[in-house]
């Protein structure tokens, strides 16, 4: 669940979902959820699915509203994150909450986000994404590590524990 701009990286996760599908062809299907920020961008990562045989395996959902959404984190093998510039990301706090296993990008502050609550690639490396992703459809045991440790993870981000936390601060 990411808007369609080039920072979201969901070429890069076309790129690798690609070479995970010629190693592996029961790797289940790519979706993805979110609106188009970037139309050309869009474009561009539509142009890779067709012209490279996807078109079957990969689904664009476009805008999901939030029930449906935290629905299918709930449900997924696997929640990928390859953003590579956020400021606080929402999403993968949405997906930890819901107990989905997460695979992110490296670059901060995802890391500091999801903290052992995920594993982590170079978003830069098709390859990098495409081995991560194999070893979280692969490994039950690490996909079930992570859906425990998501939601404790998520309590953390809590709006009346910020809220107080402030008022706290300013109290003093």
């Amino acid at each position: 669940a990411s808007k369609f701009i080039a920072y979201a990286n969901q070429l890069n996760l076309t790129k690798a979902y690609l070479r995970l599908g010629e190693k592996n062809p029961n790797t289940p299907p790519l979706w993805f959820a979110g609106g188009v920020h970037d139309k050309k961008y869009f474009e561009k990562v539509q142009n890779f699915v067709n012209n490279n045989g996807l078109k079957e395996r990969v689904k664009f959902l476009g805008l999901v509203p939030q029930d449906r959404l935290f629905e299918l984190m709930r449900q997924t093998q696997a929640f990928v994150f390859p953003s590579t510039l956020e400021a606080c990301p929402h999403t993968p706090i949405e997906a930890m909450s819901c107990g989905a296993p997460i695979a992110a990008s490296n670059t901060p502050p995802m890391p500091e986000i999801c903290k052992d609550a995920a594993i982590y690639f170079n978003p830069s490396s098709p390859d990098d994404i495409a081995r991560v992703m194999g070893q979280l459809l692969t490994d039950d045991k690490k996909r079930g590590e992570l859906s425990e440790k998501g939601p404790v993870r998520a309590q953390f981000f809590d709006w009346d524990k910020t809220a107080k936390a402030l008022m706290d601060i300013f109290m003093l």
